[in-house]
Parts: structure tokens; C-alpha cells; sequence
């Protein structure tokens, strides 16, 4: 999976930094989308209707990423209950579709963007929205 320390030693830091910035919510984004298209849509039915966490469902690597990116990046107003539709919608359009019509799941899909946010973030700050990158 993505390794940023691993990917730091190898480019140096302030480079990193840089690509970091600019390329993880497509690099989150990717692996995100790997992962939704393994997901059955009975599956996130149950996930829905039970108020399940997404987060705790992520294997640990890809949780891993979203921690080690999260303090780096600053605020995460592009992580959205859109980003992880447009995540989804090649790869998995039943979900997406289901995130999008059931509103429900819209109410199931906000919750868990707060979550993914938290977890980013070290849960401490992850609700204020204009977080600069020396508060992290």
C-alpha cells in the first residue's frame, strides 16, 4: 500500500512535501476506489441500515495512508461525502448510486466523512474547517 516514510527517504522530505500536498486526495482517492469496488451492494445495504463504520471496515494499510496524509494536507475540505461517491462511480456505480438516491445512506455517508476526518486528523481538531498546516 502507500508507505510515506518509505516514499520520504527515498525522495527527500521537502519534496515529498510537495507531492504530498498536491497528489494525496488522488492517491487516497485511488486506493479508495480500489477498495469500494470490492464491496458487494447487499453488503452496503447492511452497512447503511446498521450504521456501520466504513472507517473500521478499511483494511489497516489504507487506514494507515489516511492517517499518515492527514497532518500533512492541511484542511480536508475535499475529503466529502462527493468524494467518496466520485470514488465509487467507475467502479462500483450501484453503490455510488445508492450513496446518492437513499437518503439515508446520504446521513450514513456525512457521518463517516466526520469519521475518516477524525481519524485524520488525531481526533482533537478534525471539526474545525480552517485548520493551516502549522496546527497540525
Amino acid at each position: 500500500m502507500i508507505d510515506i516514510k518509505s516514499i520520504t527517504n527515498l525522495l527527500g522530505s521537502s519534496l515529498v512535501s510537495g507531492v504530498v500536498i498536491n497528489y494525496a486526495p488522488r492517491i487516497l482517492k485511488g486506493a479508495m476506489r480500489e477498495y469500494m469496488s470490492k464491496i458487494e451492494f447487499p453488503e452496503m445495504v447492511e452497512w447503511v441500515s446498521h450504521d456501520q463504520s466504513l472507517w473500521q471496515s478499511l483494511p489497516e494499510e489504507l487506514q494507515k495512508a489516511f492517517v499518515d496524509f492527514g497532518p500533512r494536507l492541511g484542511p480536508l475540505e475535499w475529503l466529502t461525502p462527493e468524494w467518496i461517491i466520485d470514488s465509487s462511480r467507475e467502479t462500483a456505480p450501484a453503490i455510488a448510486s445508492l450513496l446518492l438516491s437513499w437518503p439515508q445512506a446520504q446521513v450514513w455517508l456525512e457521518k463517516q466523512v466526520n469519521e475518516i476526518k477524525l481519524n485524520m486528523k488525531g481526533r482533537n481538531d478534525a471539526r474545525r474547517e480552517n485548520d493551516s498546516p502549522e496546527n497540525l
